[in-house]
């Protein structure tokens, strides 16, 4: 739950004021979107819900399904930057296994082991667990960060323009790979794709300019899974689309346009 959080940042001699009273929540097994304008302090969001940065003003805190506040070393939290920040001395398989520091004490070896071996198999990279991270692909790696997030199993999982990286097939497993979790995990996403938030999300909070307020929260509340040509899907996309006041223009009369190829 964060609510009218400020946050700003010294810069010189002046302050840059990056949140201005953001308000949001996301529930037990909710997946929730933030879109909004390059600058806007979307990173930063997240970064002050895991704990990473603190806020000015406002408060930021982690409430259970009957609204009562929890320490933040209660829930296991896992997050998936924009960047993989692998180690890039350790392999894949090592990278992953790391996610784990958190329940290790409770595993035995070859419980870890195959907790690793299933997470690497579930984003495709299963082949490549020896390999160092300079030895695979943008995509490859950024895939290995959210095997090493998913490992942990975690209660609140938050992605910072996860999946920018892939490829258009794998962008696509990907998503039905996080679409399969929905109401088994809390997820907070921040995107830059409506098409992919419109698919995955419950609710979609829309960031004004810097510095940011909420200006819409969009319900979305078509079943799973999701239909991207239905009628319903449209509907959506241009309600985002509206919101971030980028809704398609009616056509100006005009010569005909004919492309011959």
């Amino acid at each position: 739950m964060i609510r009218d959080v400020v946050k700003a940042f010294t810069a010189g001699a002046g302050r840059l004021l990056v949140l201005d009273g953001v308000s949001l929540s996301c529930r037990p097994g909710e997946f929730v979107s933030v879109l909004g304008p390059s600058g806007a302090g979307k990173t930063t969001l997240l970064r002050l819900i895991a704990g990473l940065d603190r806020p000015q003003g406002g408060e930021v805190a982690i409430v259970d399904g009957s609204r009562r506040r929890l320490d933040r070393t209660a829930i296991r939290l896992g997050m998936v930057f924009q960047e993989p920040r692998l180690l890039p001395w350790a392999s894949l398989f090592h990278n992953v296994r790391y996610g784990l520091q958190d329940r290790a004490k409770s595993m035995s070896r070859a419980e870890r082991e195959r907790a690793v071996q299933e997470a690497l198999e579930l984003l495709g990279l299963s082949g490549f667990s020896s390999y160092l991270p300079h030895q695979v692909s943008g995509g490859m790696a950024q895939r290995a960060a959210l095997a090493r997030a998913l490992v942990s199993d975690p209660d609140l999982l938050l992605l910072d323009e996860p999946l920018g990286s892939l490829d258009v097939k794998n962008r696509l497993a990907v998503q039905d790979l996080l679409d399969g979790m929905a109401g088994r995990r809390s997820c907070i996403m921040v995107t830059q794709s409506i098409d992919e938030a419109v698919y995955l999300s419950d609710r979609i909070y829309i960031l004004s300019e810097r510095p940011a307020s909420v200006v819409a929260e969009i319900e979305v509340s078509l079943p799973r899974p999701r239909d991207r040509l239905s009628a319903g899907f449209a509907r959506c996309q241009r309600r985002v689309l509206e919101a971030l006041g980028a809704a398609p223009r009616p056509r100006r009369p005009g010569p005909d346009l004919k492309v011959e190829g």
